[in-house]
């Protein structure tokens, strides 16, 4: 692999530390330096723990020679260092969700065009072995035409231990569906193959964690496919402290001849259809994971075709905002 070298911007979620982690242990990858405005704290720490100085200024930042910006900003406040590097022409790898606003994408997918430096969202849920398994079982038409999509992500919440930004101040935080749904609808489009067209509904509400006012701790949207399907999407934030896994994934997909069913948690396939009885998927490895996908996507954007292109980016990013954006009554537009 060409050279990687990042530089981090934004370390609110240690989303962002936690790919920092898995890059450094390939070759060819290394780690410039840090900064943070919002959490001068949270730069100085990973300065200690990867070795990498913290620098006072964004523009220090990219004098170094990088050709990558990872950021794990605020969820607000994201979209401004993601135009900068971009504008610098800087690729951008960023955890989600990547926006708050349909104005900030729009900026983000122009900049991303006029530069054509790479956008790298972590939607990680496309390299799951069961995910993997159900998508390369329908490429082959065992099911036939994906229509009925019922995608399910329950998440754990402790909020004493989830900062401010996100419990107190929903503008920062941008709404339960455009946070953790966004990994549902980008997986619809890669399922079904084909785009969503519009949101026929969607709701949210705070059911459990009253005491953070503006808190939504579960959501449901439902999307008409643009080959008449559908897909619904239900997420929460109310994975009993009891139960073992942080949340426990499931994914019923009906297709025109068959059906897959896709148990996350025990990483599980199994499927039918109209000439083959209920079966359990020998469980297939994708090729590479995120993170070496991520990499060679800065490493060598004019070859590499990656599994999460700036357009998966962009796009799974508007439906969940359009999603987002219908439950609380507003519309906005998908393209």
């Amino acid at each position: 692999m060409k050279p990687v070298k990042i530089v981090m911007a934004g370390l609110a979620h240690a989303h962002g530390t936690g790919f920092l982690k898995s890059a450094l242990r390939r070759e060819n990858v290394s780690i410039l330096g840090f900064f943070d405005a919002d959490n001068p704290e949270n730069a100085r720490a990973a300065s200690l723990e990867f070795g990498a100085p913290v620098y006072d200024s964004l523009e220090e930042l990219f004098s170094l020679g990088a050709n990558t910006l990872l950021t794990a900003r605020i969820n607000s406040e994201k979209p401004e260092y993601i135009i900068r590097a971009l504008e610098h022409g800087i690729g951008v790898i960023a955890d989600k969700p990547m926006v708050t606003t349909e104005s900030d994408l729009d900026a983000i997918e122009a900049a991303a065009g006029r530069t054509g430096a790479p956008l790298y969202l972590l939607l990680t849920e496309r390299f799951s072995p069961a995910m993997y398994t159900a998508k390369k079982l329908i490429d082959s038409g065992a099911v036939g035409s994906i229509v009925q999509q019922y995608l399910v992500r329950p998440h754990r919440l402790r909020p004493e231990n989830r900062p401010d930004w996100m419990m107190y101040h929903p503008e920062c935080y941008g709404g339960i569906i455009n946070d953790i749904g966004v990994h549902d609808f980008d997986l619809a489009r890669w399922f079904s193959g084909c785009e969503a067209e519009s949101v026929l509904g969607a709701s949210v509400s705070c059911a459990k964690n009253t005491s953070y006012p503006g808190f939504e701790d579960n959501g449901m949207a439902l999307v008409r496919m643009e080959n008449g399907g559908s897909a619904c999407v239900s997420v929460n934030w109310l994975t009993p402290d009891a139960y073992p896994a942080h949340g426990d994934t499931r994914f019923f997909l009906i297709g025109t001849h068959g059906a897959v069913d896709i148990l996350s948690v025990e990483n599980k396939v199994r499927w039918y259809s109209d000439s083959v009885p209920e079966t359990w998927a020998d469980i297939l490895t994708p090729p590479c994971d995120c993170v070496d996908d991520a990499l060679e996507t800065m490493a060598d954007p004019e070859h590499h075709i990656p599994v999460i292109s700036t357009e998966d980016s962009v796009r799974s990013t508007r439906i969940a905002l359009a999603a987002e954006a219908a439950a609380h009554g507003k519309t906005l537009r998908l393209k």
